[in-house]
């Protein structure tokens, strides 16, 4: 069953799809995987493993290897593979095409496979991608392509399910795409992979490969020389080969010598054969840097040896990456990661070698599992709307609560208040009452002491002091005989009796002062004149003034008044507001006074509750 491409985590969430995929390159003498992820548009190697293998020399049964490798697989994870076959078995050429419209670019490069592919009745698996102009070529494409079976027959030598092949290119190709992934803007720059059995040369040429070739002549050789002239296995050889210089000094092996000169000779002529085609219009032969990666690479003794002449070439070694690392493990696994980059869809020059049917399946379930990750996405955010719509619908809630409860809170409190304010009201009623009379009390104490004080040197004298609404409820002074004999009240009316003259308004608040002059014409005016004066000056009096004869009561006592009705005189002293009387008015029986000038009396009785009007004088 084919695996997915799987996704890639960050903290454990899944992000996008992915992609993860093993990029495996099966040497001959060790088999390098490595783990890539592509997130964000960036391609990260997350993990390399190399898998010796021991029966490199047919001395172990393979299906050793093929166990290890399934073991590496799935410690590494469920993730699809991409191979790296073999340069040999694979061909990548330049080729130029008319300039034609791009839809017929595809027509085109068919034709040009069947010509390089010969009359073989194997399917044939292609790729092509355009190049900038170079040297000779100005409509050039890059075609590589490969029998469909050498897919197929490598997974099978691996014991790999081919189900489980999302990608596959040829080995010159993944070292093209892994060294143009660090340095895109390169120059002229030919890389030499020189592996066991055979060497694979590609050709760099600004920022784009443009020449891929390979010979039969690698690793193998140098030992089987060094094995034969020592008369050692190959084992020995190559542990001898990889920890002494046997070019020079007392170690050297000329047979060693000989094998490597003409391993450069013919690594010389393809970069020659290729260059002399491409004439002057390519940099001079000297311009080019050559790299040099693959087992040879890692003996100490090969470079060196390769440039102590400077009339060649000049051999170095597989550059670092940005994050640092060992160049010679670098250079290890170029080819293994630029078959990952090339199955992820991070290579700069297409080049994929797998059958046309199974590249277009992984491109479905591509396209699948990013219609999958977009679901998982949209759902993630529809969580997460949701989660803030109730977070914040709880928050609200939370407030109207809140706002509810103090809104009873609130009509609690007004409740309370208001029952407060009536038990107040209640209370100011029960003692408006006693204030009344208290005031009323302190007003009678004041305004005869007021009076008493504008008697003293005086020569006529008060023969009556009482308070308006007492004194408006007695007889009038032509009824006073048929009152003479009613008896004296002193404050307010009891409750429940009435005034004789119930038509009359009430008077206005204060008190009634009656008092007699013996004076005649200027000297009477002059006194009276005078006394009303001196009670003005009271600021508890608001006015002070003659009652008229009509409204004058007979309450005075005879003896004290003077046979001439003339001299005997009624002032009405009208007191100021007093708050305590704005519902009620109080009510005292009269304080006599004696002839002499002397007054006493108390006040007493309750007051009459009728309420306050002032009536406008009459004339």
């Amino acid at each position: 069953m084919a695996r997915a491409l799987q996704f890639p985590f960050l903290w454990g969430i899944p992000l996008l799809p992915a992609s993860r995929v093993i990029g495996i390159d099966p040497g001959n003498r060790c088999i390098k995987l490595v783990l890539a992820e592509r997130c964000f548009n960036r391609l990260r190697i997350l993990r390399r493993v190399q898998l010796e293998c021991p029966g490199w020399l047919g001395e172990t049964n393979p299906k050793d290897t093929e166990n290890r490798l399934a073991a590496a697989l799935e410690e590494l994870g469920p993730y699809p593979v991409a191979l790296a076959i073999p340069q040999h078995r694979t061909l990548s050429q330049v080729v130029d095409l008319p300039a034609v419209e791009r839809a017929l670019v595809a027509r085109l490069i068919q034709n040009e496979v069947y010509k390089l592919g010969g009359l073989g009745q194997s399917r044939v698996a292609h790729d092509h991608a355009p190049l900038q102009p170079f040297g000779r070529h100005q409509h050039a494409y890059w075609v590589s392509l490969c029998q469909e079976s050498e897919v197929e027959s490598l997974a099978a030598r691996l014991g790999l399910d081919p189900e489980i092949i999302c990608g596959a290119t040829s080995a010159g190709n993944a070292l093209i795409n892994s060294y143009l992934a660090r340095f895109p803007e390169t120059t002229a720059t030919v890389l030499v992979n020189a592996g066991l059995r055979s060497t694979t040369v590609a050709i760099l040429l600004e920022g784009q490969g443009v020449h891929l070739a390979s010979f039969a002549l690698g690793g193998e050789l140098f030992l089987e020389a060094i094995a034969n002239s020592l008369d050692i296995s190959l084992e020995e050889a190559e542990q001898k080969a990889m920890h002494c210089n046997l070019l020079q000094g007392l170690d050297a092996v000329p047979a060693l010598k000989t094998s490597v000169d003409n391993w450069l000779g013919e690594l010389m002529r393809v970069f020659q054969e290729w260059h002399s085609e491409q004439g002057m219009l390519v940099p001079p032969a000297e311009v080019f840097q050559f790299v040099l990666t693959g087992s040879l690479a890692e003996a100490p003794w090969f470079a060196a040896y390769l440039n102590r002449s400077t009339a060649r070439p000049v051999f170095g070694p597989w550059p670092e990456q940005e994050d640092g690392g060992n160049p010679i493990e670098e250079g290890r696994f170029a080819i293994a990661r630029g078959v990952a980059a090339q199955a992820l869809g991070k290579a700069r020059q297409s080049a994929a070698l797998l059958p046309m049917e199974t590249r277009q399946h992984w491109r479905q379930q591509r396209e699948s599992q990013l219609i999958q990750t977009f679901t998982f996405l949209l759902l993630c955010l529809a969580g997460l709307v949701l989660g803030v719509g109730t977070w914040r619908m709880s928050r609200e809630e939370a407030r109207l609560s809140e706002k509810l409860e103090a809104a009873q809170n609130a009509q609690t409190r007004v409740r309370v208040l208001k029952e407060l304010s009536r038990q107040h009201a209640e209370n100011v009623k029960a003692l408006q009452p006693l204030l009344e009379r208290e005031q009323f009390t302190d007003d009678l104490l004041r305004a005869l002491a007021w009076v008493e004080s504008t008697k003293s040197t005086q020569t006529w004298w008060y023969v009556l002091f009482a308070d308006a609404q007492t004194y408006m409820t007695g007889p009038p002074v032509m009824e006073s005989a048929t009152v003479t004999n009613a008896p004296s009240i002193i404050g307010p009316l009891p409750l429940g009796e009435s005034s004789p003259a119930t038509n009359r308004p009430p008077p206005k608040p204060g008190f009634v002062a009656e008092l007699c002059i013996p004076e005649e014409g200027e000297a009477l005016r002059r006194s009276l004149s005078q006394t009303v004066a001196a009670l003005q000056r009271n600021p508890r009096f608001k006015n002070v003034d003659t009652v008229p004869p009509e409204q004058r009561r007979a309450l005075a006592e005879p003896k004290a008044l003077l046979p001439n009705p003339e001299r005997h005189f009624a002032l009405l002293l009208e007191l100021a507001t007093n708050e305590f009387l704005t519902v009620s008015v109080p009510s005292t029986n009269a304080v006599g006074v004696s002839s002499a000038g002397g007054s006493s009396g108390q006040p007493a009785g309750p007051r009459a509750t009728r309420p306050i009007i002032n009536p406008e004088r009459q004339p």
